[in-house]
């Protein structure tokens, strides 16, 4: 069964990053502090938090107490979105031709990732063309841009083929949360990935949670046109919740 940190290590293995390093950055930590929980020392409440808040998908139970599955359960997300109480969605056509999507502050078009790719660089210069698009009521996410529909399985399984991101565009990419999930334009190709910075700073790595059927990528920041970061998701299966 192990301990904490041999769970931690299990997880971070399972969920393909491939150094201790690159997964302790996810959680604002060192690559000694996984060493350290890997001997036998105990995490601080704080840091089993801040571990928790960057990966919403692992079971607490089973990381400190080796209780149940690695990964939440439908049924467990359930019993967290009751307590957590997050608002409800409701979607309207009401947008006429060529309404921009920052009219409205609560009203967020919901894309497919396709259609991103003819448009321009930044959600903020996006035109809608056509009326027959969905929007989402979201009060709690006004502070987002809009929603884009997962297409694929790379991200599987934190992130299914027709679920739904919420995401919030960056104006600049200088710092980039390691470890987080952006929707990202490379050279006019827009796809779901998690970033990591490169010890060449020129670089970041673009990493699957499928790691197994999408093996991570390096790619020159400079192609990157534009990042949108992921701050919640509206699942087929689980429903609605933020992502930290």
């Amino acid at each position: 069964m192990g301990n904490f940190g041999t769970r931690l290590e299990e997880y971070r293995k399972y969920k393909g990053f491939y150094t201790q390093e690159e997964f302790a950055q996810t959680f604002g930590k060192k690559q000694g502090n996984i060493t350290s929980w890997i001997a036998g020392s105990v995490p601080s409440v704080s840091n089993l938090r801040k571990i928790l808040e960057a990966h919403p998908d692992l079971n607490e139970k089973w990381l400190t107490d080796g209780i149940g599955p690695m990964l939440k359960t439908k049924d467990s997300i359930t019993e967290e979105k009751q307590i957590v109480m997050e608002p409800t969605i409701s979607y309207t056509k009401s947008y006429s031709k060529s309404q921009s999507l920052y009219k409205s502050s609560h009203k967020l078009a919901v894309l497919p990732m396709s259609a991103l790719a003819g448009y321009a660089e930044t959600v903020s210069d996006l035109e809608i063309e056509q009326s027959n698009l969905d929007y989402a009521v979201l009060p709690d996410y006004n502070h987002c841009d809009t929603i884009v529909e997962v297409d694929g399985d790379s991200m599987y399984p934190t992130f299914c083929s027709r679920d739904k991101v919420i995401c919030k565009k960056l104006e600049d990419w200088d710092y980039i949360e390691a470890g987080k999930a952006y929707v990202i334009n490379v050279k006019g190709q827009f796809v779901l990935k998690r970033v990591f910075e490169n010890d060449d700073p020129k670089f970041v790595y673009l990493v699957s949670d499928n790691d197994k059927n999408y093996p991570k990528q390096r790619i020159q920041k400079d192609w990157i046109q534009g990042m949108f970061k992921v701050h919640g998701i509206i699942s087929n299966n689980t429903g609605m919740r933020k992502i930290y």
